[in-house]
């Protein structure tokens, strides 16, 4: 569903294991980059990295990382999570 909230911010939650195939985020605007910011306790957990396909990319997320992108421009998904 469209979620337009009419503001700068606003929240997503997916359920476990949505985000592990590769996928652009068609509804979001192609202006506007995705802002993820990670926390919770140091080490607490293994994976759950951030894939930029075109890019080659793998970026390792953890306490307090903060990664921007154009979800709707770069194909991504997140590595699965297996401990924490």
């Amino acid at each position: 569903p469209w979620l337009d909230m009419d503001g700068a911010f606003f929240t997503i939650a997916c359920k476990e294991g949505s985000s592990e195939l590769w996928h652009l985020d068609f509804v979001d605007d192609g202006r506007l980059y995705a802002l993820l910011f990670c926390v919770g306790p140091p080490g607490g957990w293994v994976g759950g990295d951030l894939d930029l396909a075109q890019l080659y990319a793998r970026i390792p997320l953890g306490q307090g990382t903060l990664v921007a992108f154009l979800a709707r421009n770069l194909v991504h998904r997140a590595t699965a999570v297996t401990s924490g």
